[in-house]
Order: structure tokens, then C-alpha cells, then sequence
């Protein structure tokens, strides 16, 4: 079977669109109604192409777009991480009933081991950081409101969400779990942090943003205190 390539474009202002993984839901839907479309290139021949966008993208096939500039889509590196965990740990574990690990002990695992399957090295892959070196342009997700209008003059009103949901009662994350905040300790925390520090640094992404979602006072006992995270035991 031919491999097949796909990168997004957005024809009207001649832009490659690239999408890491780990964008919610809600967050490619929006970027969907922009108005890009992705192609699909067997054998570097256009084989199809639909409407919308893509979070994989081959970077030969930059060579065949000369005129277009790329456009990278960033986000937080602690909720890109997480996110792209829940979907492909979490979530698949409730639906298909198999067995998964801690959102901490498969970030070390991805991060540090190298014996894995195809299925972990793709995963292993999906989280690394992303290649800045790759343009100057860049769409940050935590402020659809003024990059959406920016960079393709389309107004959009609110923020999606930047996960679908928390895990329910059925997995081994419990109603407990009152934020996504839950999911990190400090450690967890400095794993994607010093992994991903360029991208920390170039966009002022703070290492302590992983309690974002805290309230002030949680927030509090988290900087101060020695918790224990419960859903690691």
C-alpha cells in the first residue's frame, strides 16, 4: 500500500496550516470553519482533498507549496500533552475496556524509555516539541479571539475549550478530580517542562501555568505544600 502525506492549506491568503497534535475538539472545529482545506498526496501526486484541517503534516511536501508561508498553531505544552494523552490513553481505555497507565507514569515513559512498540513510538512522536525553527508565524490557542481575526479575518467570539471533557467516574480518575490541574504534581510538571522549554521560553508559557486551573487557594497549597497526587498511588 502507497503512503500517503497530507498538509493543510488556506488557499485565500496562501498558507500551509500547521496543526500539532494534541488540539481539543473544540479547538479544530473552530479552526475548521477558517475555510482551509487539506490535501492528500500519494506518491507526491494530489490523490484528494476536503475541507477542513489536518493535526499531522508531512513536511516534504512544503517544497511543493514555494509561495506559501507557514503558519504554526501553538499551545500550552502542558495542556497539548495532556490532551493528546486522554484521547489516545484515556478515553480509548474507557471505550475499548483495556488497560492504561497514570498520565504521569506514560509521560515518563514516553519521555525517557526507547524499547516501545510501533503504536508507542508514534505516540512517543506525537508529543515531542514543536519545530519552531519551521516559520516566524505563529497562532496561539489560548487567544482564538484576536489570532483568528489576525490571521484569517474571521471574528470568532469565544475561546473553545481547550480540552472536551474531564474522565469520568468509569476510569480510574474519579469525580475527585476537580480540575484539569489534578492531572499534574510538580514532577509531571518539570518532565514536559524541561522537554518542551524552547517552547515555554519563545512564548512566555510559565512553569507554573500547569495550576491554571486552580482556584487561588488551591493554587496556594500546591506552591507551598508537599501534596500528594492521589490518582499516582
Amino acid at each position: 500500500m502507497s503512503e500517503r502525506s497530507l498538509i493543510s492549506v488556506f488557499e485565500k491568503k496562501k498558507y500551509l496550516v500547521l496543526i500539532p497534535e494534541g488540539l481539543s475538539k473544540p479547538e479544530m472545529e473552530t479552526i475548521c470553519t477558517f475555510g482551509s482545506v487539506t490535501k492528500i498526496y500519494k506518491e507526491n501526486e494530489l490523490f484528494k482533498q476536503y475541507e477542513g484541517v489536518t493535526d499531522r503534516y508531512d513536511e516534504k511536501l512544503f517544497n511543493n507549496f514555494p509561495d506559501y508561508q507557514k503558519l504554526m498553531f501553538v499551545k500550552n505544552p502542558y495542556w497539548r500533552t495532556l490532551e493528546y494523552y486522554l484521547w489516545n490513553y484515556c478515553y480509548s481505555s474507557e471505550y475499548e475496556n483495556r488497560k492504561t497507565e497514570t498520565f504521569k507514569k506514560t509521560i515518563k515513559s514516553l519521555y525517557e524509555e526507547n524499547n516501545f512498540s510501533f503504536r508507542e513510538m508514534k505516540n512517543k512522536k506525537a508529543i515531542q516539541p514543536q519545530n519552531l525553527n519551521l516559520t516566524e508565524n505563529y497562532f496561539l490557542c489560548e487567544d482564538f479571539i484576536n489570532e483568528s481575526y489576525k490571521w484569517f479575518d474571521v471574528e470568532v467570539l469565544t475561546n473553545p475549550k481547550p480540552f472536551l471533557r474531564i474522565p469520568n467516574s468509569s476510569s480510574f480518575y474519579d469525580s475527585s478530580m476537580l480540575t484539569m490541574s489534578d492531572f499534574y504534581d510538580k514532577e509531571s510538571a518539570e518532565r514536559v517542562y524541561e522537554k518542551n522549554k524552547s517552547v515555554f521560553e519563545k512564548f512566555g508559557y510559565s512553569f507554573y501555568s500547569y495550576l491554571d486551573f486552580h482556584d487561588p487557594v488551591r493554587k496556594i497549597h500546591s506552591l507551598h505544600g508537599n501534596l500528594t497526587n492521589n490518582f499516582e498511588l
